[in-house]
This record gives structure tokens, C-alpha cells and sequence, in this order.
């Protein structure tokens, strides 16, 4: 994995959101990049380099982008992501995780509450999931009241789209959400595009990171010449990976792991994976019984 080529302009932002009092969190581990680092010195490659940090009234144009179940030993490997978005944008050196458990923290980002206050306490019914959550009073709305073009990408909360494929949450302008369980498959999954339900196949230019890449690529070119007239955009990219899921591959063990885009299948093929302490610890008598069952 490394990291979008795309813009500059979303590493800038993050001080600037900053210092208006709004937020923004970026944990970038894009998996649909080049693999080459880029030559800074070549922008006629990168027409996202002319979009505009600022619109023309001074707000801040937005890009969040979130990945699911990343170590931070991953960044290691990712020069570009750390290049392109860490040396130019926030790092929160000191931060807590309030519930860490996928749709509890989701639902954290778009409220700003903490689970007990906005009721998502599990991933699925009846404490948590989608249905749970309260999406009259979510970010995207507070930032269409204030002006804002948003734009959602990805995965959203565990059970989007079960009951209702067509579904779009309020407050978003346009609206790529991955629906239920085809969510946590790299090919062969379903999106819900602005009301539309759009099958994707098993071929690589189908790969799910990809996808969403492009479609963020293309929201950002889009919206930005209205941004530069003073009509800002706020986009959320909140990629599947490196979460594991399906097809199970050759090779896997029992579980699904995570899928990597052809071009980089084979890379770490001689890397041993990190170990803290804490792996494969033989006395676990002071741990939670949900874990000391696994023993």
C-alpha cells in the first residue's frame, strides 16, 4: 500500500481546518497508488495539483480520508502517504480512542459525541449499527448548512444499506456507499451511487480501493473550480482496507485476509511481520475473560 498522489492540498487543509474550528482526521492508507514515488517537480501529470486548499471565501476545502483496522507499523512502508499527507498535515501526537470498535467510532467522527450520547454502542442491532444512529444531526449536514458540497466514499456504518439498498443518508450531496455484506469484499461488491445500485465485477480495474480512489479523484476535479468560487467541498474516503475480507486467495489461511491490489501481490513476500510483547503471550491470567478464553 502507499499513498494517493492527491493534493497537496489535502495535507494544507488539515492546519487550516484546524484554526476554523472544524474537524478534520486524516488516517491516509490509500492501496490505490502508484508505485513509484512521484517527481515533485512534474505537475503536469497531477491536475489535482491546481485544485485550490481554499475557496474563494476563505473556508477550507476537506478530504478525510479513513482506513479500517491499520497498524501504525504500516506507515513504515508507506513513503508516499507519509510525503505527501504526514509532512504536511496534522499528526495528534496525544489522542484517544473513546470505543474501539468499527461502527461505535464511525458514528464518534460524524457526531463528535461520545457512544453513550449518541447510542451506538455495538457494530450490530440492538445496541449498534447503522439503524442506531441518529442521522438527522450528523457533520454533513452541519456542513451543507453552512455551505458545503460533501461527499461520501466507502464504507459507512456496519449494516448500511440491509434493508434499505438505496438509501442516502442526509446531508450528503453525492453518495457512493458500499451496501451490507458486499462491503467487506475487494471485487464483486455493490455500490450505492447517488440512488442507483452499480454492480462492480471481479477484474482488477474492479479492485474496491481503486474504485474509490478514482471516484474521490473525480469528485475533487469536479467540485473544484465551484470551491475556487467560493462553494467549498468536504469529501469523506473511508476505504475497506487493509480490514481482511473477501475472496479468500491461495495461500490464505483459514480466515480471509485482507486483498491486495494485483500490482502489489508478491511485495513483502520476504518480510516477517512485527511482534510486540504482547503477541502470543503465554501467561494471560490478568487479561479479560474474552480473552483468556482464546487461550
Amino acid at each position: 500500500m502507499c499513498a494517493l498522489p492527491f493534493p497537496v492540498a489535502t495535507c494544507t487543509l488539515s492546519r487550516r481546518a484546524a484554526s476554523s474550528a472544524l474537524l478534520l482526521a486524516l488516517a491516509a492508507g490509500l492501496s490505490a497508488c502508484q508505485q513509484e514515488p512521484l517527481s515533485p517537480s512534474r505537475t503536469e501529470s497531477r491536475p489535482w495539483a491546481a485544485v485550490p486548499a481554499v475557496a474563494a471565501a476563505g473556508r477550507p476545502n476537506i478530504v478525510v480520508i479513513m482506513t479500517d483496522d491499520q497498524t501504525m507499523e504500516s506507515m513504515s512502508v508507506m513513503p508516499q502517504t507519509l510525503s505527501l499527507i504526514g509532512a504536511a498535515g496534522v499528526t495528534f501526537e496525544k489522542n484517544v480512542v473513546t470505543y474501539a470498535l468499527c461502527c461505535p467510532s464511525r458514528a464518534t467522527f460524524f457526531t463528535g459525541q461520545y457512544p453513550h450520547n449518541h447510542g451506538v454502542r455495538s457494530n450490530g442491532s440492538p445496541d449498534g449499527g447503522h439503524a442506531k444512529l441518529d442521522h438527522s444531526n450528523t457533520l454533513p449536514l452541519w456542513l451543507q448548512g453552512a455551505g458545503y458540497v460533501t461527499g461520501h466514499i466507502g464504507k459507512y456504518l456496519n449494516g448500511y444499506g440491509k434493508v434499505d439498498t438505496l438509501e442516502i443518508p442526509p446531508g450528503w450531496t453525492e453518495w457512493y456507499g458500499g451496501i451490507g455484506e458486499s462491503a467487506y469484499d475487494y471485487y464483486g461488491y455493490l455500490l450505492n451511487e447517488n440512488g442507483t445500485v452499480v454492480p462492480y465485477g471481479t477484474t482488477s480495474e474492479h479492485y474496491q480501493s481503486d474504485v474509490y480512489t478514482g471516484k474521490a479523484v473525480d469528485f475533487i476535479l469536479r467540485r473544484a473550480p465551484d470551491a475556487a468560487l467560493g462553494v467549498p467541498f468536504f469529501l469523506s474516503v473511508t476505504y475497506f482496507a487493509p480490514h481482511w475480507g473477501d475472496p479468500l486467495e491461495p495461500g490464505d489461511p483459514l480466515l480471509p485476509t485482507a486483498v491486495p491490489a494485483p500490482r502489489h501481490k508478491g511485495r513483502f513476500a520476504g518480510e516477517f511481520l512485527p511482534s510486540s510483547p504482547a503477541f502470543n503471550e503465554a501467561d494471560i491470567s490478568d487479561k479479560p475473560a474474552s480473552m483468556r478464553s482464546r487461550a
